[in-house]
Formats: structure tokens, sequence, C-alpha cells
């Protein structure tokens, strides 16, 4: 991904609304994964055999790491926050075993 442009739209921010609060939202790992091969099927898989979707992930991981690298050398300390977001979750537990969850 270019990340060239963040210091001019950085630039037109503070421009147009003074003193703002700049965050990078990182993306997802465990959403875009399954989104890939099927919700159902990636959770089968994370049950009975991980290595795959855990390779998506890790991939997915290594991916966000570097736009995140190369976001906060364009941005040079202008951030106030970054962040990532999951769903990994129901409004009652979560979508796997709290044991597949911690590995």
């Amino acid at each position: 991904m270019d990340f060239r442009e963040v210091p001019r739209v950085l630039d037109l921010l503070q421009q147009a609304a003074g003193d703002v609060s700049i965050r990078y939202r990182v993306g997802s790992m465990f959403e875009v994964a399954w989104q890939l091969c099927g919700m159902e099927k990636f959770l089968m898989d994370l049950y009975t055999e991980p290595e795959v979707p855990c390779y998506i992930m890790d991939r997915l991981l290594e991916v966000h790491l570097e736009n995140t690298r190369r976001f906060l050398e364009q941005a040079r300390g202008r951030v106030d926050m970054i962040y990532f977001y999951d769903d990994v979750a129901t409004s009652r537990s979560l979508m796997m075993a709290p044991e597949t969850w911690e590995r």
C-alpha cells in the first residue's frame, strides 16, 4: 500500500479542522480470514485443522504490520491512536471455545 500522501492529507486535515485527533485503523484478521473461506468452514477448520486458518491469520497479520509501519513512517509522529477491530463473539459468548481463542 502506498502511504506517500499521508503527510499532505494530515496537513489538509489540520488546516481544515485545526487540532484534530488522528487515528489509524489497522483492520481485522479474524473477520477477513473467515470471509475468505466462509464462516462455517473457517470455524470448523479452527477446531479440526487449525494450521490452515492460523496460517491465513498470520499472513494477514504480516500485511497489517507492514501497512502500519509504512503509515507511521509517513505520519511522522502525528498519530494519536492506532487500533484494530475484530468481531470474535456474539452478544453471549465467543464464537469459538476459549481454548481455541487462546491458541
